[in-house]
């Protein structure tokens, strides 16, 4: 799905990227992989805001503008 988005213009290959990584994360905490690195997570739990907050920001405008 986020491909399409990023082929098709409609966002931008640093939102792909990071919707790309939440996307990763979220199947590692719900399945609780084996590899999920609670750490990791909480090291970069600022980064992890940051990201879910621009991610936000980008579809709301784009919802707001129609697009």
């Amino acid at each position: 799905m986020f491909e399409t988005l990023l082929e098709e213009g409609i966002i931008e290959e640093d939102v792909f990227e990071k919707l790309r990584k939440m996307n990763g994360l979220r199947n590692a905490i719900v399945h609780a992989y084996d590899s999920l690195m609670v750490e990791e997570i909480y090291e970069n739990y600022d980064k992890i805001l940051k990201d879910i907050g621009s991610v936000t920001d980008t579809l709301v405008k784009l919802i707001e503008d129609g697009d």
